[in-house]
């Protein structure tokens, strides 16, 4: 992806959740897909957790539940949609 914008927020709020996004497994330890599975709320949280300072050194939380939901239902079914 390459990005128009010159903002290192954005950069680094794409970079972070990007992250983030890739190191959920797409099933679960007794291999139930993560989207059904006991382990999603954490999941979720890992990125509306995701905590990162501006050049002010203020923290912010770019990301809402329903985006950070969104976000991962998302990330399955591209997963699931790719050939092997």
């Amino acid at each position: 992806m390459n990005l128009k914008s010159k903002s290192t927020l954005l950069k680094t709020i794409i970079t972070q959740a990007d992250s983030v996004l890739t190191s959920i497994p797409t099933y679960d330890h007794e291999g139930m897909p993560v989207e059904d599975s006991c382990d999603l709320d954490n999941y979720i949280a890992s990125i509306t957790d995701l905590e990162i300072t501006n050049g002010k050194g203020e923290i912010i939380r770019p990301f809402s539940l329903p985006l950070a939901s969104a976000l991962i239902y998302d990330e399955m079914e591209e997963r699931r949609e790719q050939p092997k």
